[in-house]
This record gives structure tokens, C-alpha cells and sequence, in this order.
């Protein structure tokens, strides 16, 4: 009987154990997913997903910035040690969570989702589109065609021409009646991430520096993505896109 007993209470120190033990490998499994958006002086690659509640180590000179899945924007720079982001830390306010809450009111407020950041883009209904019309910051899906977007196109051929800031080469062709709006380029342009580019319409030239964003990105981060690169109206239409679900 004593044995049994004895064997009996090990049974229940072990069963005792097992609700701590789940919710350790619980706690474990529910990792911090953020994006890294931008290292200096460390070996990590934008676009590659960490886990935020592992602790990293920056040295001096080192800077890290990264995308959290719900879009706040996340700086470090060295000398820095522990998680970046840890599990539990207190909720803050995004560009995201902004443009969401200003999608929601409705269709009407498509003019303002592009200047609610101050800024002048038009937004269109696909982020893809870069607007032509206007200087400023493109934003292209990588391994995805450009599409260039002329708002106030009405109908009728133009001349397109397209060459990078240096005028080390120059594309053009002709924006067919058929096309509408928006015009999709082969992948014979060679845009580049950063590259400033001079964008002709006929006789007029709007300058725009092109940023190649990551595939496969949740949405609210690809906006949080367009946004911290400038490319405000596109950010707009990803959180538009959100807010209508």
C-alpha cells in the first residue's frame, strides 16, 4: 500500500506539472513575427521575418528597423541588447491603424487617405499603381511589372518615355487609347530599388524614385512598408483595401 501510495503521489506531481509545462511550450509557439525593414552594419536582409521576443545585439554603428504584423514601425540602433519586440509590451498607435480608421468612413474619404500623411497622391483602387503624374516615391511589388497610373488620362495616344536620373539609357513607347489609366511595362525596364527615374508624358516630366517592396508580405505590413518609403497614395489603397473587409 505504501508503494502504491508513494507511486500514486508521483503520478500527481507529474500531472500537477503538466498544465505549466503546456503553457510554457504555449507561450513558446506564440512567437513575436516582425519584418525587417531596413539593417545596417548586421547581417539580417529586409524582407526577412524574425522573431521578435528572441533578444539580438546591436553594436555601435549598428541600426535595425523593423515591421511589427500589426504595422508599427520598430527603430533600434547600437548599442542595444534584449528582444525588439517583446511579448506584452504595451500597444501603440499605427500608420496602419490610422489609415484603417479613416478607410472606414467610407468612400468619400478617398481624397483625404491620400494627404492624411501629408501628402498629395491620388489613391487609386490597386496599390499597385504609381502615379506618374506627380514627383515622389514609387512603390513596386518585387517580381512584379510596373504599372504606371495617369489619373486624368481621357483618352488618346501619348508618348511615354522613361530613363534614370543619369540619362544612362532611355525606354519609350506609345500609352494606347485602349490602355485607360494605367499602363503595365515589361520587365525589359530595368527599375531599380532606389533608382530616380524621369517619367515624360508628351512634353511634361515627373520625377519619382521607385522602391521594390518584398512579395509575400502581410498586408498591414506591406502598408506600413509604403508608407516608412514614402509611397503614401499606395499605402492609403493597402489599408483601404483592409478597411472594406
Amino acid at each position: 500500500m505504501a508503494i502504491l501510495a508513494k507511486r500514486n503521489l508521483k503520478l500527481a506531481a507529474l500531472v500537477g506539472l503538466l498544465p505549466a509545462a503546456m503553457m510554457v511550450s504555449a507561450t513558446r509557439s506564440e512567437a513575436v513575427q516582425v519584418v525587417v525593414l531596413e539593417a545596417r552594419g548586421i547581417q539580417l536582409t529586409a524582407g526577412q521575418s524574425i522573431d521578435g521576443s528572441a533578444p539580438i545585439k546591436l553594436e555601435a554603428g549598428q541600426k535595425l528597423s523593423l515591421i511589427s504584423e500589426d504595422g508599427k514601425t520598430i527603430r533600434l540602433k547600437g548599442p542595444f541588447e534584449g528582444p525588439p519586440a517583446p511579448e506584452g509590451s504595451a500597444a501603440q498607435a499605427t500608420v496602419v491603424q490610422a489609415l484603417l480608421d479613416l478607410g472606414k468612413q467610407g468612400e468619400s474619404s478617398s481624397a483625404s487617405l491620400g494627404v492624411v500623411r501629408g501628402t498629395e497622391d491620388h489613391v487609386a483602387s490597386d496599390p499597385s499603381l504609381m502615379d506618374i503624374t506627380r514627383p515622389g516615391n514609387r512603390c513596386i511589388l518585387e517580381g512584379s511589372p510596373a504599372v504606371l497610373w495617369w489619373p486624368a488620362h481621357t483618352g488618346g495616344e501619348a508618348k511615354i518615355a522613361i530613363e534614370p536620373a543619369d540619362h544612362s539609357w532611355k525606354a519609350q513607347t506609345t500609352w494606347p487609347a485602349s490602355a485607360g489609366d494605367y499602363l503595365t511595362l515589361n520587365h525589359s525596364v530595368p527599375l531599380r530599388d532606389g533608382g530616380s527615374y524621369l517619367v515624360g508624358i508628351n512634353a511634361a516630366t515627373t520625377s519619382i524614385t521607385v522602391h521594390v517592396i518584398p512579395a509575400n508580405l502581410p498586408s498591414t505590413v506591406r502598408a506600413a512598408w509604403m508608407d516608412d518609403k514614402g509611397c503614401k497614395g499606395q499605402a492609403a489603397a493597402v489599408a483601404k483595401t483592409l478597411a472594406s473587409k
